[in-house]
């Protein structure tokens, strides 16, 4: 069984969230390809304001998550409804369950 859906946002509300981060540390952002096991995945190590960049030119789901493996969160995309969920991969807190 996986893991529920902790938050909903709308794909507008994205900056606001990802701007809830300290600026000032490097996180793993793994961008999806597409939802299937062959999918290429491609991974970043950055900030913030680098990690908005990015999903300008690929708005596509994605996790993010702490470079010392305290937390991982999966946002998935729905391209229809132009709505994220965020999912917590492994159920500890994260810096999204309070923003």
């Amino acid at each position: 069984m996986g893991r529920p859906v902790f938050r909903s946002l709308h794909r507008t509300d994205l900056p606001e969230v990802i701007n809830g981060l300290d600026p000032t540390t490097n996180y793993w952002v793994v961008i999806v390809s597409r939802d299937s096991p062959t999918a290429q995945q491609y991974l970043y190590d950055c900030r913030p304001d680098a990690l908005l960049a990015l999903l300008s030119m690929a708005p596509a789901s994605f996790f993010i998550g702490d470079k010392k493996y305290r937390w991982l969160v999966y946002f998935r995309m729905d391209q229809e409804e132009n709505k994220i969920a965020l999912i917590n991969v492994d159920g500890s807190p994260t810096p999204f369950n309070g923003v």
